[in-house]
């Protein structure tokens, strides 16, 4: 081969990775985010939907219901988080249970 005829090669070899490699990253099935409750309360999500592209954030907020109290996450990376809301990355799929809890004796009913 010749050089120009090398090169050719070179960039055209060059363009189909490309453009296999960005055909790949538009294909990525989206990360699903499944909520389950443990208790009385409901969870939001923002942004709303439960599927997601990978890489981003998800805000969770538990909302007890009357009477119950929220306690705390389960799952991957929130593992005994008790923030609320909980902000989850989304680089896989995931299922997270919110748990609540009655209170009992002195315990004070938190929002």
């Amino acid at each position: 081969m010749n050089g120009s005829l090398k090169q050719l090669t070179r960039l055209l070899m060059t363009l189909m990775a490309l453009t296999w490699l960005c055909l790949g990253a538009q294909a990525a099935p989206p990360k699903i985010l499944t909520i389950v409750i443990q208790g009385s309360g409901t969870v939001t999500l923002d942004p709303p939907g439960g599927s997601y592209s990978r890489g981003t954030p998800v805000t969770m907020t538990a909302i007890p219901a009357q009477g119950w109290n929220f306690d705390h996450w389960s799952g991957p990376t929130v593992d005994g988080y008790t923030n609320n809301p909980q902000v989850i990355l989304m680089y896989n799929n995931y299922t997270v249970t919110a748990t609540f809890v009655q209170p009992t004796g002195a315990d004070v009913v938190r929002k």
